[in-house]
């Protein structure tokens, strides 16, 4: 008898064990969900309420925008769940008496790496975390003969915001110095010059002013399909 007993309790001790993990590992689900920022690319489900007819799923575009009826586009990229449902609540105060805004997270939207220029598979490729230019040129099959390694370009950032880094992979490769080959981030454009000043000019000419000028980087994909 005693030892069913014991038998007994051990296995209410693993149950509650068990049932705590469970717990902890939803309360850390839920947590990561609270903090997490809405990026280009993620579809949301937003429920409006009382005015159910205004509830809705967008997919936040490549600038970072949603639009909703009634208030128009809203910034929703770089913020969290939370902040959205507030910001979205205080635009719908306008129009509707004390509107209750849920945002959740129904799908995460694809990050996308570009390369252009002397790569063999020039286009978009996934983006995932750590990868490195020259990853990302390998995953397009490796750069071309006439690829100028020394003078790589990685533009990151739209607009006034955009840097244009500069990577000698010729060290990279030959060299055997791997701390030159940055990582990536998403949305980053790879371009592999030509060799010679010809290659880059073309570049310069031709297809800066269209970055500078294109609203978002799938844009500038479409110009080289």
């Amino acid at each position: 008898m005693m030892k069913k007993l014991l038998v007994l309790i051990s296995l209410l001790f693993v149950t509650s064990a068990v049932a705590q993990s469970a717990k902890d590992i939803s309360s850390d689900f839920n947590k990561s969900f609270t903090t997490y920022t809405i990026k280009a690319g993620d579809t949301l489900n937003i429920v409006i309420t009382p005015t159910d007819d205004l509830s809705k799923e967008v997919q936040v575009q490549s600038d970072g925008k949603i639009t909703l009826k009634l208030i128009g586009e809203i910034q929703a990229s770089g913020i969290t769940l939370k902040e959205l449902s507030s910001r979205i609540e205080k635009e719908y105060e306008k129009y509707v008496t004390k509107p209750v805004v849920s945002v959740t997270l129904k799908e995460f939207g694809k990050r996308k790496v570009y390369v252009m220029g002397q790569a063999k598979g020039s286009g978009s490729y996934d983006y995932r975390d750590g990868i490195t230019v020259l990853e990302l040129v390998s995953l397009a099959g490796g750069f071309s003969i006439e690829a100028e390694l020394s003078q790589v370009k990685v533009f990151r950032g739209t607009g006034d915001k955009r840097t244009i880094l500069e990577v000698n992979m010729e060290d990279v490769i030959t060299k055997g110095e791997l701390k030159k080959d940055i990582q990536l981030k998403p949305d980053d454009i790879v371009y592999v010059p030509q060799k010679g000043v010809a290659g880059w000019n073309w570049f310069l000419n031709n297809v800066m002013p269209t970055v500078y000028l294109a609203s978002t980087v799938v844009t500038i994909i479409l110009l080289f399909r």
